[in-house]
């Protein structure tokens, strides 16, 4: 009796845990990869890490470009204020097609290629701020998933 009670006990709380977001999303990347490979029982599981550093400096840079902005409508300087915000719309623009994500990462895994060999490949990953999957590209930079 006490052994059934600690073993339900022990499912309960694993039941419970949450799981980390960065792990449903490894999943979710896995999923999409191993429909891909040539030879799917060969995958193996080598690294994944996830950053938003390069994003929050990218907006930390526009942000303060758009005070400089600010500053200069202040002082009423409209050749320089022009110049500048156009500078800053392409600027935004670059910024979302160079990181259409929140988070970039990368994503190592090993798996047969179509000779049979073993290869380590790396792909980038994009999420978005809720971990939600935008892209998969492979080290050719093709498109192996897109949302």
């Amino acid at each position: 009796m006490k052994k059934m009670l600690f073993i339900s006990l022990m499912f309960l709380f694993n039941s419970c845990k949450k799981e980390n977001p960065q792990d449903i999303l490894q999943e979710i990347v896995e999923d999409k990869i191993l429909y891909i490979l040539n030879d799917p029982e060969s995958y193996e599981f080598q690294s994944f890490t996830l950053d938003s550093t390069e994003y929050l400096i990218n907006k930390k840079y526009i942000q303060d470009r758009k005070n400089k902005l600010d500053s200069l409508r202040k002082n009423g300087n409209d050749f320089e204020v022009k110049m500048l915000n156009r500078i800053i719309n392409i600027e935004e623009k670059v910024n979302k097609k160079m990181f259409p994500g929140k988070f970039n990462g990368i994503f190592n895994f090993r798996a047969n290629n179509k000779f049979g060999a073993k290869i380590l490949t790396s792909y980038q990953i994009y999420a978005d701020s809720t971990y939600d999957l935008i892209y998969i590209i492979d080290n050719l930079n093709d498109t192996i998933y897109k949302k």
